[in-house]
């Protein structure tokens, strides 16, 4: 189940936006079912959100690699009017913020799926919260923002 986060005050500055908010949540069997922000700890979904907010700033980079995967995003849509299909990205923190994993399906290119798992992974997030399931699963999904130059990703 998704929860729609929006986070406006940056998708107007940006141009890009997370919106759907996937928390994490399988642990160590792979069959076990992700956790509903609505049953997780508050302290993992504030986790997730700042997670959120990190990760679009990293996506809202002028200098590559941030770029050429929004370019190979925008293209998923549709329209300009049209939300593009949601990315579901799993990530793994260590216990000091290091990214030390990612997975996502391909977006079709090569050197883009190559430079979002670069994009993530030099990234550092804030150690996650003591005994949070992970990964961490946020969907990116580009959708229509008129206010901004460039689409969002939501």
């Amino acid at each position: 189940m998704t929860v729609p986060r929006t986070f406006m005050g940056m998708a107007a500055k940006l141009g890009l936006a997370f919106g759907s908010l996937l928390l994490c949540l399988a642990t160590a069997p792979v069959s076990a079912s992700p956790t509903s922000p609505e049953a997780a700890p508050a302290e993992w979904v504030a986790y997730a959100e700042g997670a959120t907010h990190a990760i679009t700033a990293w996506l809202n980079v002028e200098q590559p690699p941030a770029p050429r995967v929004r370019a190979v995003i925008e293209a998923t849509r549709p329209g300009p009017d049209q939300p593009g299909p949601p990315l579901v990205v799993k990530i793994w923190v260590g216990r000091d913020g290091a990214i030390i994993r990612v997975e996502f399906v391909s977006l079709g290119d090569a050197q883009a799926d190559q430079d979002l798992h670069d994009l993530l992974v030099q990234g550092r997030l804030p150690p996650p919260p003591r005994r949070m399931k992970l990964p961490l699963r946020l969907a990116l999904q580009l959708v229509p923002h008129p206010a901004a130059d460039r689409p969002p990703i939501a």
